[in-house]
């Protein structure tokens, strides 16, 4: 760290700087311009090369900083992020997204992949994503002698099969949502249900029939354009992000904590 009192335009993380003033430029200088009482051509050069070598100091500096996730700001921490396949959110500042890069997160626990797939979701529905495993949560058909069974459906009604060992109603995120057959009988298998925000990119206006306020102030205006300051005019806005952007956003952060060898899918599932 700098000795203090510090010269301008300086990084706390770095050590003292080699040039802080006009006279840390003339002592390196020869004996012989060094030793003239005065020397106005000298003293100019010396002023200009102090100038350079602190702008070129307060650049190093933050190119430093930049080059390091734990300082870096803006752009540059969203490519540091980038690399690790983290991107960052509508509306994420640099200190969220930094705790998100240097984050451990928990791994293989189907709740810390829910937990982290719904983090991603908040911003864009209070829905929830839910995950079942292929081989024991996969369609089973009995002689109906047992007391489980399986419920197909027509696809439109969220229903987990009523499997007793399974406890889907302890245990929240959990539930295949229907009777789901595989292609295979592997194991290490798991789906991501989510559901379908491809809403947030609509481009929306809200009118409203006047029951909602008596005086009709919560109506959508319109006006004749002649308004100078455009006050009256109604603007039709694009969703907060792009619904795939959101979707790979999950499926970057379940491939950084899924265990090694698990296969897994994401389902948009209308039915959530």
């Amino acid at each position: 760290m700098p000795t203090l009192p510090a010269p301008y335009a300086f990084l706390p993380s770095g050590g003292d700087l080699p040039v802080a003033s006009a006279a840390d430029v003339l002592a390196v200088h020869g004996i012989e311009q060094r030793s003239a009482p005065a020397a106005p051509v000298r003293d100019a050069l010396v002023e200009a090369e102090t100038a350079m070598f602190l702008a070129y100091q307060e650049r190093a500096d933050y190119a430093a900083a930049q080059s390091d996730p734990m300082r870096a700001t803006g752009v540059y921490l969203a490519g540091h992020a980038s690399d690790r396949g983290i991107y960052r959110q509508e509306g994420e500042d640099d200190e969220e997204l930094r705790g998100r890069v240097f984050t451990v997160p928990e791994v293989v626990s189907p709740q810390a992949i829910l937990g982290a797939a719904n983090a991603i979701l908040a911003p864009y529905t209070d829905k929830e994503a839910k995950l079942f495993e292929s081989v024991v949560d996969r369609l089973f058909l009995g002689d109906g002698t047992a007391t489980f069974h399986a419920f197909l459906t027509d696809g439109t009604v969220d229903v987990d099969p009523q499997y007793q060992d399974r406890r889907y109603d302890l245990r929240p995120g959990i539930g295949a949502g229907g009777g789901w057959v595989f292609g295979d009988h592997d194991g290490r298998y798991f789906i991501l249900r989510v559901p379908d925000i491809s809403g947030v990119t609509d481009a929306l206006g809200y009118a409203y029939s006047g029951a909602q306020d008596p005086d009709d102030s919560a109506g959508l205006f319109m006006g004749d354009g002649s308004d100078p300051d455009g006050s009256s005019s109604v603007f039709l806005y694009q969703g907060l992000s792009d619904a795939l952007n959101v979707y790979q956003a999950i499926v970057n952060t379940v491939e950084r904590i899924r265990g090694h060898g698990v296969r897994w899918m994401l389902i948009v599932d209308p039915k959530l």
